[in-house]
């Protein structure tokens, strides 16, 4: 089984998000909906064989931390449900299954060792630009329920104007372990929050970047959060703005160190 956990890194003050909440979204203008847990909108997704590598047979429910992983988004448009993540992640699938000649799927695990199967496609992009680093495909309605998880909805997001700070969300792979337990064990996956001022805006890509005191970050890798939602929030609204494709903290001046998500474009237009 699987479960997850909560872990932030904010630039003003980088305290323990849960403790210091209230003090954090009257600083940063955080919508006290999106607050409260930002990653009901996504799941850790592994690229896990099909094959029990000591046995060789078929492996139906045996979630690992030494799989590589991404996060997946949960968004609806009408009456239909999607997952978004990073293509590169896909591209990750796709090289295990070629270079390994071992067949691998991508599976959740939370609340069950459910296959994403894929059927994912990129979106096009204008003639003579580079495609976005954003995988799409259709799920069933009641997928991200199944999970515990809510859907971003698309059909009703407010346009955002004069966004200045992003929340991204996902959940890093160097932050999963394993626990014992009597009938088994558990696998533990911390979610990672970073909030930060949204800097170097383009027409696809994004950076959300802020300086912190290195003793204040729990978490220097990204590397998992792939795909996991960016949002934009005032003091009573929140939307998506984006996924992360990448991120990491990077030396700043002496005791303070630079925290740095790059992100993809994701607003309902986009996707």
């Amino acid at each position: 089984m699987a479960a997850e956990e909560r872990l932030s890194v904010e630039h003003l003050h980088c305290a323990d998000y849960e403790l210091e909440s209230d003090r954090m979204n009257s600083r940063l203008h955080m919508c006290d909906a999106l607050a409260g847990n930002p990653a009901r909108f996504c799941a850790s997704i592994s690229v896990v064989p099909t094959l029990d590598p000591n046995s060789g047979l078929p492996q139906f429910s045996s979630p690992s931390e030494e799989y590589r992983s991404g996060t997946l988004t949960f968004v609806k448009s009408g009456e239909r449900s999607f997952g978004i993540t990073c293509w590169h992640v896909i591209e990750t699938l796709r090289r295990s299954n070629s270079e390994s000649g071992k067949q691998h799927l991508l599976r959740t695990m939370l609340n069950g060792f459910n296959v994403v199967l894929d059927r994912f496609i990129q979106p096009d992009s204008p003639f003579g630009e580079r495609r976005p680093d954003i995988a799409i495909r259709e799920l069933s309605p009641d997928f991200a329920k199944a999970l515990g998880k809510e859907e971003i909805d698309l059909d009703n997001a407010a346009e955002p104007h004069d966004i200045r700070i992003g929340l991204a969300v996902g959940f890093p792979e160097n932050l999963k372990r394993r626990l014992g337990e009597d009938d088994g064990y558990r696998v533990v996956m911390p979610q990672c929050e970073v909030t930060c001022e949204l800097t170097h805006l383009s027409d696809r890509r994004f950076t959300l970047f802020g300086e912190v005191q290195s003793e204040a970050v729990k978490n220097r890798e990204f590397s998992g959060m792939s795909g996991g939602p960016i949002f934009w929030s005032s003091e009573d609204q929140f939307g998506i703005y984006g996924i992360v494709y990448e991120g990491g903290v990077l030396p700043a001046d002496e005791g303070s160190v630079a925290v740095v998500v790059h992100g993809e474009i994701a607003t309902p237009d986009v996707i």
